[in-house]
């Protein structure tokens, strides 16, 4: 086949396969001169034609994760070098560097740990206790709480676990280490988790988002025993590994024509689709409204709603009803881990939401900006802090379903 590559007004490309008909190859800058002026893009606009396998580098970067088949063939796992220069035996770690998945791609895009298939454990956080979450309520968080949620999966038959510390965006958080205390006085088998995430509200990484199937919940204020009678949530997100629902105020400003909201009352409850909303958005809204809604579900269209669904939405407010064009754009996540061994072994946790002042100078930082992994150290990181830091930087790269270069700048 061949393919158009829109660059924007500044440069358009070409690509054409080695296996394209003859056809294709006469018609594909036909077909991009085409393209450009339906664009109503400038005449100036650069069109370049690539062939498969001669691509230049101008071309390359536009792929976050270009890899040459040759390289590839002829790449080899690198060993670690000791001080006299000779290569040290390999040593496996215990920690889960591997982040595979049966979709590679998706893997690769989103980082994601398994299928979302695995199984959820859930604490919320008290003043001087963990206070486990009933099951028929693992879906539901508060953004007055904290959370200490463990996520269990196998790969390559093996069984492996990672540990979540989430905080709501209303929890006010006196002490960030009561967490790690209460998780080591109370719950002795989360200390045996080696990877370890904390995030916060509406920062969650897409494997965390998985987990929970893409059925997240976030209601509004402390966890109570019961849901309210009423309430409604606005649904972001068309896959388990970006899906989630946020509680909203009973207005009819909360609406947007952009999204998918459900609403939940006591008799039944909506799907309200908003007219810029696509059909992956509207089967996950779904999804999340059956996991929370024992009676009937009723699907509504904007434009089309009941009686009954505006009875329970006030008439406060003008909400949003202008589509806007959904970003499908991929950045290359950059992720930070911080690695120590101050517990008495050596473990390794991601940090989200990250800034300069995560650094910690008793202990070394791996920052992953995906063309280059830098290695910080900490003036008062001990030795072998260093060296499991370096070969888990090996470690991680070498099982990077994104297939990057042995040889990237480490």
């Amino acid at each position: 086949d061949s393919y158009i590559i829109d660059n924007g007004p500044y440069h358009i490309w070409v690509w054409v396969g080695r296996n394209a008909s003859s056809k294709e190859r006469v018609e594909a800058m036909r077909n991009a001169h085409g393209f450009l002026k339906k664009k109503n893009y400038p005449s100036s606009t650069r069109v370049t034609r690539v062939v498969d396998g001669g691509e230049p580098v101008e071309f390359k970067v536009l792929f976050t994760s270009w890899r040459d088949d040759e390289r590839i063939k002829n790449s080899h796992t690198p060993s670690i070098k000791n001080g006299n220069g000779n290569h040290t035996k390999h040593v496996p770690l215990k920690i889960d560097a591997s982040v595979l998945h049966s979709d590679l791609k998706l893997a690769a895009q989103e980082q994601l740990l398994d299928d979302g298939t695995g199984t959820l454990r859930i604490w919320k956080v008290g003043a001087t206790s963990l206070v486990e979450v009933p099951s028929k309520r693992k879906n539901v968080l508060y953004s007055g709480e904290s959370y200490a949620i463990k996520y269990s999966y196998t790969h390559s038959g093996r069984e492996s676990s990672i540990l979540y510390y989430w905080k709501g965006e209303d929890k006010v958080e006196t002490d960030r280490n009561n967490l790690g205390k209460l998780t080591m006085n109370q719950e002795p088998a989360l200390n045996e988790v080696h990877v370890q995430v904390r995030t916060v509200q509406g920062k969650e990484p897409p494997h965390f988002l998985a987990s929970f199937r893409g059925k997240l919940i976030v209601l509004l204020g402390q966890q109570e025993d019961v849901f309210p009678a009423v309430f409604l949530l606005q649904v972001r997100g068309n896959h388990i590994h970006n899906t989630y629902a946020i509680q909203q105020p009973l207005h009819r400003s909360s609406l947007n024509s952009n999204f998918v909201f459900v609403l939940k009352t006591d008799e039944s409850s909506y799907v309200w689709c908003g007219k810029g909303s696509t059909g992956d958005e509207r089967e996950m809204a779904k999804s999340v409204a059956k996991s929370i809604c024992e009676g009937e579900l009723v699907v509504l269209y904007e434009g089309l709603e009941k009686p009954d669904f505006w009875k329970h939405i006030t008439n406060e407010g003008v909400y949003a009803n202008v589509r806007s064009r959904k970003s499908t754009s991929k950045i290359a996540s950059i992720r930070l881990f911080h690695c120590s061994n101050a517990s008495g072994t050596f473990k390794v946790e991601e940090t989200m939401n990250f800034s300069q002042s995560d650094l910690i100078e008793e202990d070394v930082m791996i920052l992953d900006v995906f063309h280059t992994i830098f290695i910080w150290i900490g003036r008062k990181a001990n030795k072998e802090e260093k060296s499991k830091a370096l070969e888990f930087a090996t470690e991680y790269l070498d099982t990077d379903p994104c297939k990057r270069s042995p040889d990237l700048p480490v």
